[in-house]
């Protein structure tokens, strides 16, 4: 089933956006059955579609303590400016928890995950900093309005497409980008964990799984159990 996020294609000179799906197309929905002989068999449509959900469930929580596959491994370096014209250098973050999220303004993914971030970043000040890729086709005036719609106090970067291209490990071969998609980086700049935008990570995106992963980071490894 397809996720209801954005697909950025590279185009000659570009990234073109495809038309995002709404929520409504991609929720399950039990069909009506008859009543009589057929109310048994919705009954056990209904118990499949619980037991669906269920493990659906299971399945997030699994995703919270599982690396994303674009993890372990060093952050890639960048120096990008702000509305303001301030270049934000990764290394100027180290020994920070750093959250990097790739966005395009009109998502509607994109505008609740700067929701959630902007709750992260008041919970977990000066432990954890939040850097915001937008990314083409948005521009100074897009950004302008998402901010102050969203809030948003964190920076928000003009990337031209290859900070985003080196996080997401985007190739000529592999030229889509889905948007959101977030990148836990620990002190060390290490990636430790990136989620992109599905139904079994919408916990991270809109609920409050991220402050689940925050402070797994922010706890560190668990200690070695003494030999014996």
């Amino acid at each position: 089933m397809d996720s209801p996020r954005a697909d950025f294609k590279r185009q000659p000179g570009q990234l073109a956006v495809n038309r995002l799906l709404e929520d409504g197309q991609w929720q399950y929905q039990a069909p009506a059955y008859p009543t009589g002989l057929w109310e048994i068999k919705r009954r056990r449509h209904v118990k499949f579609e619980e037991m669906r959900y269920f493990i659906g469930l299971l399945a997030s929580a699994a995703l919270l303590f599982a690396s994303g596959e674009l993890s372990g491994r060093r952050a890639p370096g960048f120096s990008l400016p702000d509305l303001q014209g301030q270049q934000h250098d990764l290394q100027d973050y180290r020994g920070k928890i750093v959250i990097v999220d790739i966005i395009q303004t009109t998502c509607p993914h994109c505008q609740r995950l700067a929701d959630v971030l902007e709750k992260v970043h008041a919970k977990y000040s000066g432990k954890v900093a939040v850097l915001t890729f937008a990314i083409p086709r948005d521009t100074a005036a897009t950004v302008t309005q998402f901010v102050a719609e969203h809030k948003v106090s964190t920076p928000v970067l003009f990337d031209c497409g290859q900070a985003a291209a080196s996080y997401l490990k985007a190739t000529p071969q592999n030229p889509t980008v889905n948007v959101p998609h977030l990148f836990l980086i620990d002190g060390q700049g290490m990636i430790r964990n990136d989620f992109g935008y599905d139904f079994d990570t919408r916990n991270i995106f809109e609920g409050d799984g991220l402050d689940t992963e925050i402070d797994r980071l922010l706890a560190g490894p668990a200690p070695a159990k003494a030999k014996k």
